[in-house]
């Protein structure tokens, strides 16, 4: 055996489902997400016996979670539609799982002139608070005419 054929067969398999297997049906919490103005989203499943390990793939075939929990937080979404598929694999690398209904999670960021807006309130309430802190600042330094608290003149 040359050494290119053991460094090939050293690396793992890829994932296969067995012949004449039923592959389970992963059903998601929810499977779809409208106006969704952050560009993220968690997405939860339900457990597949057997699996050791899901993975959350988009319509291209991008992974974006590998890992054993039954939830995953998609983040850095732009403006669309997104659709997401979970696969869920046993510890030998073989399919036991697939969503039956993939996750459509919908984008649509918040528009520019409402953060611009929400921006300038935010300055104004700043500046404000700033202001009452130096007139505040200001009359306690200030000292008093009537150091007896009298009020009273003789």
């Amino acid at each position: 055996m040359s050494p290119e054929n053991s460094l090939q067969s050293a690396s793992p398999a890829p994932p296969s489902s067995l012949p004449g297997s039923a592959v389970a049906e992963i059903v998601l919490a929810q499977s779809r997400f409208e106006n969704v103005r952050e560009g993220y989203q968690a997405l939860q499943w339900n457990e597949i016996e057997g699996a050791s390990r899901y993975q959350v793939l988009d319509a291209d075939g991008y992974s974006y979670y590998d890992g054993t929990l039954t939830e995953a937080f998609i983040s850095g979404l732009p403006d669309g539609e997104h659709t997401f598929e979970v696969q869920a694999y046993s510890a030998d690398n073989v399919l036991v799982g697939v969503t039956g209904q993939p996750a459509v999670i919908a984008v649509h960021h918040w528009p520019m002139s409402q953060a611009w807006a929400s921006f300038a309130v935010g300055l104004v309430v700043f500046l404000a608070m700033i202001g009452l802190i130096v007139v505040g600042a200001a009359r306690s330094s200030t000292p008093s005419h009537d150091a007896s608290g009298s009020g009273a003149e003789s």
